[in-house]
């Protein structure tokens, strides 16, 4: 090798380095680099100096000199492994084809050496790179063979050879339709959303790296500026492959240089998306300069694929998927890849499509997102504003003419307003905003009431206002969803939406929107019941319920799937008979449910809301199984569902969440331990994942603090005391900021004096009396206002059993402390034992105390004569 060789070798590695530094540490770097050579220094500057438009050039020059270098590797051994010839090259090295040296097999592989053994950050992207291949294993995705050093020090990786050609290519040369494309790239978003779930992004996603296999499989390529989303958790990927990209398929975020997520990769694989459909892709960014590529991929909205390729078959649906993949917001776009991939095979399926065109409403709900602090207040004056004009126009105007213009006005205000409480919902929803959703759903309640006044003699009105005020039902207290925590509320709203629409139903038996409204009413009436209502009142509105239901379909054959919550509808009495305890006939009523989603399942074969809707029934019935001690039928059950592919998309994850979390406890009832944490480990980690993605959605952090107490649990049972500490303790904390948010909700101030009970619980276990006793103080203090504000059978029991443990607690930690003190903690317990007897003794002489807890009185009776005996003993000592 002669000495200008390792001269231009050094520059390259140098000119690389330098480009895939930040303007601001490039030079800072380059002088540490050079140590001093002045010259060096020079040549790398005038590169770096050149007119962009000379890239091409100083690109071939360094090709050129640097290609002797690689060619010395062709014929000889990378390990195990002999070169053949090199097959490509990248900024960290070139890529050979390679057999296996020793004979041991004759595939061929594809094996990437680094080019410089000095460039500590080539070295880490290398790492970073074989650890990535490592984690993944996808019939998609290239495979990791191997890895190592030569006998140079050069790291090396050694992977499948794919032969191939790029989607695009591939594609064009076969003439596939519209549909063949589709159901390719839908294998590609397979491999795409694989990698995410093991929290690797791409960031490189285009046709080059798409390559289609001789048995016509696709093969995602160079993972080489990957991202681990572990590696940075929180934070903005800074490092200096961040700025590497292929501009054509990069997202406006990875153009901005700022934090690149999965909404990167969904982007870049809209832009193929793109490609494979108009032929074209969305931009055009040769002979552009750096400045204005990053105002056309982030400022410029492209042609939809319909208008750029003039293929009319493409306009609608495809246009829209396309449009949603590319917005240039992240949060705006698929939420994953398996949203995107979904809404495509509802394309092919011709059913409806998740994403929604450019519409009003549309531009409304992002105006919401990006201006949310303006819009609460906006929202609330447009609100305002319409309905003032809605009554104006509807008292001030009678006669002729005018009033059909004024009708015509009042239809319109009443879409408007009608969005804006479902719309505007909808969209701060997704968010977790509970406050602007209170301060909205309160403005239309008022607006809802002075609408119904007017509502008298139009049943499309008293529909509308009938919805509106179950949906703010609905926002204000519906357990089974982010609510308000305003039961009371609800259930007034509830009410006044149920009087409108018994009074459309005794004048309109047969309309089936209006029975539909009807099942909805009375689904969402017997969710609010709460301790109000007997078990046969509840009972009775969910069965009226499915017979309005029944009774639509028959005036509507074929609406089956317009019936909003239908599994609540026909699974309600289900859920209220587990709840009881009734298992048998709970059991009895899921089967029932399962069988009449399984005939819609027959009608409309492979509609997700039907096959999530199955797959929740199936867990519920699963748990009933559980709970019924059938804990072997339970696994039975929810094994496959487990292993299901029908979870992709947000609501199916949620549901993946429920069946992990029934698996891990049915396995911790048959002492299973291992199998248990494993299934929670894996609910936890998604629940952590659905906090993430809204830190205000409440309901995902109660979930969050119940799947911790079940992983505390379990980590207990194996003596794994500490772990289960620290998720006890995690699971307090969480209560604890929720609390602090909303200090008036009663579900708040319950779950964190039951975390706090748990975790006192748990340091009494280990010993540690004195951490334990203040967290059991401060649980009992909390149960006891609770049920001073509403004194219920299940209040005053809590009460009592956090007594108990406070008893306990006192008692243990008056053994560990001399004297006054000691004594003065016997006291406390004694009158603990003393008040959780009377309370339980009420409960019995009023018939609220349930069958299984009559012996704890007597146990109770024992614990006070035990520590009398102790108060005894410690008063004759003194």
């Amino acid at each position: 090798m002669t000495r200008d060789a390792n001269r231009w070798g050094r520059v390259q590695d140098l000119f690389h380095g330098a480009l895939e530094r930040s303007a601001p540490e490039r030079d800072a770097w380059l002088r540490q680099a050079c140590a001093g050579d002045e010259a060096l220094l020079a040549e790398v500057h005038a590169l770096l100096a050149s007119d962009p438009e000379s890239g091409d050039v100083i690109g071939h020059i360094v090709e050129t000199t640097a290609r002797p270098l690689a060619a010395t590797w062709v014929g000889r051994n990378v390990g195990p492994y002999r070169v053949t010839h090199e097959i490509g090259r990248g900024g960290m090295g070139a890529v050979y084809l390679a057999v296996r040296a020793d004979d041991r097999f004759e595939r061929d592989v594809a094996i990437k050496v680094l080019r410089s053994p000095s460039d500590e950050d080539l070295r880490r992207r290398f790492a970073e790179e074989r650890r990535i291949l490592a984690s993944l294993d996808h019939p998609a995705i290239v495979r990791l063979v191997d890895g190592g050093e030569t006998a140079d020090g050069l790291p090396y990786l050694v992977m499948d050879h794919v032969e191939g050609e790029p989607i695009d290519l591939f594609c064009e040369s076969r003439t596939l339709s519209v549909r063949e494309r589709i159901r390719l790239f839908r294998e590609v978003c397979a491999g795409v959303e694989y990698a995410h779930r093991h929290l690797v992004v791409h960031r490189d996603l285009k046709p080059s790296n798409l390559l289609i296999d001789r048995e016509g499989r696709p093969r995602i390529l160079d993972f080489g500026i990957a991202k681990l989303l572990e590696a940075r958790p929180g934070g903005a990927d800074t490092a200096p492959q961040a700025r590497r990209f292929t501009p054509e398929y990069a997202s406006p975020e990875q153009v901005r240089g700022e934090e690149v997520t999965t909404a990167s990769d969904v982007y870049s694989l809209g832009v193929v998306l793109y490609g494979l459909l108009a032929g074209r892709r969305p931009y055009d960014l040769s002979d552009t300069s750096a400045r204005e590529m990053e105002r056309i991929v982030t400022a410029i909205d492209p042609p939809p694929p319909s208008t750029a390729s003039g293929r009319k078959e493409l306009a609608g649906d495809l246009d829209t998927i396309v449009a949603k993949a590319l917005r240039k917001e992240p949060a705006e776009r698929y939420g994953s890849v398996a949203e995107l991939a979904a809404d495509l095979d509802r394309h092919l399926r011709r059913l409806p499509i998740v994403a929604r065109p450019d519409t009003w409403r549309y531009r409304t709900s992002r105006f919401v997102r990006r201006n949310r602090a303006v819009t609460i207040a906006g929202a609330v004056a447009v609100v305002s504003m319409l309905a003032a004009t809605a009554i104006s126009v509807s008292f001030g105007v009678r006669e002729g003419k005018q009033r059909r213009l004024a009708e015509r006005r009042f239809d319109d205000v009443r879409t408007l307003a009608t969005t804006f409480l479902h719309d505007v919902d909808d969209a701060l929803s997704r968010e977790g905003k509970l406050a602007a959703r209170e301060l909205i759903v309160g403005t239309g309640t008022d607006y809802l009431d002075r609408l119904a006044a007017e509502a008298r003699d139009d049943d499309d009105l008293r529909r509308d206002v009938a919805a509106g005020y179950l949906r703010v039902a609905s926002i204000q207290g519906n357990p089974w969803q982010e609510n308000l925590g305003r039961l009371e509320d609800g259930r007034e709203s509830c009410r006044r939406g149920l009087e409108l629409v018994e009074a459309m139903l005794s004048s309109h038996p047969d309309d089936a929107e209006t029975l539909r409204l009807a099942a909805l009413g009375y689904t969402l009436r017997a969710y609010l019941a709460g301790q109000t209502r007997s078990a046969e009142e509840v009972r009775a509105d969910l069965e009226r319920a499915r017979g309005l239901r029944e009774r639509s379909l028959e005036v509507a054959p074929g609406t089956a799937l317009q019936t909003p919550r239908m599994d609540g509808i026909l699974a309600g009495g289900a859920a209220l008979s587990q709840n009881a305890g009734e298992y048998a006939r709970a059991e009895k009523e899921y089967r029932e449910a399962l069988e009449s989603l399984a005939s819609l399942g027959a009608e409309y074969p492979g509609d997700a809301r039907l096959v999530e809707a199955r797959i929740g029934l199936e867990q519920q019935l699963a748990q009933t199984l559980q709970r019924d001690g059938r804990f072997e039928e339970a696994i039975a059950m929810l094994e496959p569902l487990r292993e299901s592919g029908a979870f992709e998309g947000g609501p199916g994850r949620v549901v993946h969440a429920r069946v992990l979390v029934t698996l891990g406890r049915t396995y911790e009832s048959l002492g299973r331990l291992p199998d248990a944490r494993e299934a929670l480990d894996e609910a936890l980690a998604l629940h952590r994942e659905f906090v993430r993605a809204d830190p205000n959605d409440w309901l995902a952090q109660r979930n969050l603090v119940t799947v911790l107490g079940f992983v505390a649990r379990v980590a207990q049972a194996e003596g794994r005391r500490e772990d289960a500490r620290g998720r006890r303790e995690e699971a307090a904390d969480v209560a604890r900021r929720l609390v602090a948010a909303e200090p008036d909700r009663v579900e708040n101030r319950r779950m964190l004096a039951v975390q706090a009970d748990e975790l006192a619980a748990l340091l009494r276990e280990l010993g540690r009396y004195e951490e334990a006793l203040p967290r059991h103080r401060e649980a009992c203090e909390t149960f006891r206002a609770l049920a001073r504000e509403a004194p219920t059978a299940d209040a005053r029991r809590s009460v009592a059993v956090s007594l108990y443990y406070l008893g306990l607690c006192a008692r243990e930690r008056a053994a560990e402390v001399p004297d006054e003190a000691g004594r003065a903690l016997l006291e406390e317990s004694e009158h603990a034992f003393i008040e959780s007897r009377d309370t339980m003794a009420s409960l019995r002489d009023e018939g609220l105390l349930p069958v299984a807890d009559e012996g704890v009185i007597d146990m109770l009776e024992s614990e006070i004569g035990r520590t009398r005996a102790l108060r005894g003993g410690a008063a004759g000592a003194r």
